[in-house]
């Protein structure tokens, strides 16, 4: 499966490269966290049935190669039956992608920390503000971390806290339903997401840190 191209993500018609770089980010900060609610089903799925079978590591693998790109998981040729999904298949549930949408861009404000990031202070709270006209949300404040916070943190050089999935169980328990039941599977599906997050958090900054490499190449022309 053809992975897209992150020079596309960059506004040809953009006033300047900065602000083709901003939208770059915003853009790659949506399409990761559009991806997430895919991996988590998936996750969820090869806990049923016959795919119990399936390796987690293959769907780690897939998954990471190519975030931002929620069709990658095709590439395990993997057939599931509609009830393999279970509240993972239902409509709400792609309210996940939405509030990882928003748990990265809290982060925003530690992205000065990889070598060469062109923006200002600003820039990067008008990027924050983007990701809620875009449909970033934090229902509930279930994600319990602020911007400012980040903001300050960075500052003072902290270590930024790892990108955890404590906010993907708080959502699941605060909504109930059968994803908050204590049984093999959802306990698979936590262990998994623990897991996972933190590696798809590097894997973004990875993304990230080719779009600054691609706009450091565009700046010299």
């Amino acid at each position: 499966m053809k992975q897209y191209k992150l020079s596309s993500l960059f506004k040809t018609n953009a006033a300047n490269n900065a602000d083709a770089f901003a939208a770059a980010v915003t853009n790659l900060a949506e399409a990761a966290a559009r991806s997430l609610p895919a991996t988590a089903q998936y996750l969820y799925a090869v806990s049923h049935g016959d795919f119990y079978g399936v390796g987690v590591k293959d769907v780690f693998k897939v998954a990471l190669t190519d975030i931002g790109n929620p069709s990658i998981l095709g590439n395990l040729g993997l057939r599931f039956p509609p009830e393999a999904f279970g509240e993972t298949g239902a409509e709400d549930f792609a309210r996940v992608g939405d509030m990882a949408h928003y748990a990265l861009a809290l982060r925003f404000p530690y992205l000065k920390r990889l070598q060469g990031f062109p923006l200002k202070d600003g820039a990067i709270r008008q990027l924050f503000a983007s990701a809620i006209e875009r449909g970033a949300v934090n229902p509930g404040d279930i994600i319990a971390e602020d911007f400012a916070e980040n903001e300050k943190l960075q500052r003072k050089n902290l270590t930024e806290p790892e990108w955890s999935s404590l906010w993907f169980r708080r959502l699941v328990y605060t909504k109930g339903g059968e994803l908050a039941a204590i049984n093999n599977r959802n306990m698979f599906l936590f262990g998994c997401t623990d897991v996972f997050f933190p590696l798809f958090y590097s894997a973004y900054l990875e993304k990230m840190k080719a779009l600054i490499n691609i706009y450091e190449l565009q700046s010299r022309t």
